[in-house]
């Protein structure tokens, strides 16, 4: 949720896969003031955004103590006008302050998808 704006594109649903009770619902709204296009987004960690620059900054998350090949799970996708579904993932260490991104991944497709489909982002190590 964007606070001071009120938007919130992540809510929950009880359309689910498999054994449990939810699922993450992200939807793309339009706002009109100010006039802007928010996408359904959802992190493990911490986004900071800086709307006046048109960026942000990710940080935080789960730690992490294998090495995975990739991240998996199940999707349903209607896409909104031009939208673009990206479901990723990214590895950091930070030593002394500073950022080093391990390895990422991600699958996407703008294709319609009706029903709870499997996905697979394939990590690749940078470091």
């Amino acid at each position: 949720m964007i606070p001071f704006f009120g938007i919130t594109v992540v809510s929950k649903s009880t359309d689910h896969y498999g054994s449990g009770t939810y699922s993450a619902k992200l939807e793309t709204k339009h706002y009109t003031i100010p006039p802007m296009e928010v996408p359904g987004f959802m992190t493990c960690g911490k986004i900071t955004v800086d709307l006046a620059a048109g960026s942000f900054v990710l940080s935080g998350g789960v730690p992490v103590v294998d090495i995975p090949t990739h991240l998996k799970g199940y999707y349903k996708y209607f896409p909104k006008g031009g939208d673009t579904c990206v479901i990723g993932i990214g590895l950091t260490k930070t030593t002394g302050g500073i950022q080093d991104t391990i390895g990422v991944g991600y699958f996407s497709t703008k294709d319609t998808v009706p029903d709870w489909t499997h996905f697979s982002a394939w990590i690749s190590y940078e470091n």
